[in-house]
């Protein structure tokens, strides 16, 4: 209770406006990373119903509110899903399920930056077509969270796209050439390929 004597209860009232109000569709086979310097963890994908219906919605859940008591105020009567706007020229994610994911962070100017992979995953109706790569970027414009979406083209064949898998990103590579790279781990091959 924020009114005892003793509590800080002269905070300011955050700005609401960044969460979302809507409570998203229950789902399965969806996938996760943690986003530290967001502090927020993006969940992507994931079926939607009995009938193999999978979506491509990505979900954005604010955790700063762990370290910060205003942030943790704002978010005590709903799920803090912030509201992420699509950066013009992101491409389209397929629904997926199943897929796996992993983070890495570059140093760049403006100072730390998380890029989310989303590797793999079983597709509607076994497609074979779309990628099996694809890499978010999130930032904070304007108070407001704007993401992008990219499909990221392999070199050589393209891989098998796997489901329960894990995705492993190693800075270094697996090479002599020291790029990075993102790979997949065990799993099983998804339907169609």
């Amino acid at each position: 209770d924020m009114s005892q004597p003793g509590l800080h209860n002269d905070l300011p009232h955050p700005d609401k406006s960044v969460y979302s109000n809507s409570t998203p569709v229950p789902r399965w086979g969806t996938t996760a990373s943690y986003m530290p310097n967001m502090e927020a963890i993006v969940f992507s994908g994931g079926q939607v119903d009995d009938s193999g219906s999978m979506t491509n919605e990505t979900l954005v859940l604010d955790m700063s509110g762990l370290k910060n008591l205003q942030k943790t105020r704002a978010s005590s009567k709903h799920t803090p899903w912030l509201l992420v706007r699509e950066a013009h020229g992101s491409e389209r994610v397929p629904g997926l399920a199943y897929a796996s994911s992993t983070i890495s962070t570059s140093n760049c100017a403006s100072g730390p930056q998380d890029t989310f992979w989303l590797v793999g995953g079983k597709t509607e109706h076994c497609k074979t077509d779309d990628a099996v790569l694809y890499t978010l970027s999130l930032e904070r414009r304007a108070g407001q969270l704007v993401g992008a979406w990219r499909s990221i083209q392999t070199k050589g064949p393209k891989p098998p796209r796997r489901a329960h898998a894990r995705a492993i990103f190693r800075p270094n590579g697996f090479g002599r050439d020291g790029s990075a790279a993102v790979g997949g781990q065990g799993g099983e091959a998804s339907g169609g390929e």
